[in-house]
């Protein structure tokens, strides 16, 4: 009996090792954009598509290179349009930001991408209180790319 309680003990360092590494797979995310219209569809619907931008940093949806983009597949119900969205696991090296992007096709990082709607200010104009995502992630994006906020312009 004492031969197994001295196993035990002896191999519950490597069990707590190996469940170390888990955090290392980093976060996953779901949620829900809801997009604003002012008419009945989304508009451009050519050239591009909606995207989900992930930012390493608040600073990031301005200047910077997205980490990720998802593509958005708007539904509509009720006369609204939304996209639900699942990623992860994402790397656990970074913090997430999202908005959510008109993406010219065909792909280029470095181009000027209009940024409709973001994590924490929605589609308010000159708001700079982007959040950093957690779990789930809902939020409201314009469906139109006139009605940008800003550009995300990559250097």
């Amino acid at each position: 009996m004492k031969n197994k309680v001295y196993l035990i003990f002896a191999l519950l360092p490597l069990a707590y090792a190996g469940c170390e590494g888990y955090g290392d797979h980093g976060p996953s995310f779901s949620g829900k954009i809801s997009f604003v219209t002012l008419d009945t569809a989304m508009t451009p619907v050519t050239g591009g598509y909606f995207g989900l931008a992930l930012f390493a940093s608040s600073s990031d949806i301005y200047t910077g290179k997205p980490l990720n983009v998802i593509r958005l597949i708007a539904t509509k119900s009720g006369g609204k349009f939304s996209s639900e969205f699942s990623i992860g696991p994402l790397s656990a090296s970074y913090s997430y930001y999202f908005t959510v992007v008109w993406i010219h096709e065909p792909y280029n990082e470095m181009d000027q991408r209009p940024v409709l709607g973001t994590f924490g200010c929605d589609t308010v104009y000159n708001c700079t209180s982007h959040k950093q995502a957690i779990g789930t992630v809902n939020f409201y994006a314009y469906g139109d790319t006139v009605r940008r906020l800003f550009y995300n312009t990559p250097h």
